[in-house]
């Protein structure tokens, strides 16, 4: 398992994205991680799969340590937005 790359999916949908969404399998040329760019672009998971996949293979062409450091900076600032967020429903 990697830190930053791209998130792995439920098994149940592996098969079916891989049939319905072109490009998926390319983004299992690298290890699972537990952030990417499409969690910092998609935080909620809005997005259609096909977008998140986008954002994967993107990540995976356009690798470099900065791009994994700034990744892991974005996440922070998402995860600290999102809990105040939750802070202020209370």
């Amino acid at each position: 398992m990697a830190i930053v790359g791209s998130r792995p999916e439920r098994p149940v949908f592996v098969d079916q994205f891989s049939q319905d969404v072109a490009g998926y399998r390319w983004r299992h040329r690298l290890p699972v991680s537990l952030t990417g760019l499409a969690q910092v672009e998609d935080s909620r998971g809005d997005r259609p799969i096909a977008e998140r996949v986008g954002f994967d293979n993107h990540y995976i062409e356009h690798w470099s340590l900065w791009r994994d450091v700034r990744l892991l900076l974005q996440t922070v600032m998402v995860l600290v937005r999102d809990a105040l967020k939750v802070r202020r429903r209370r």
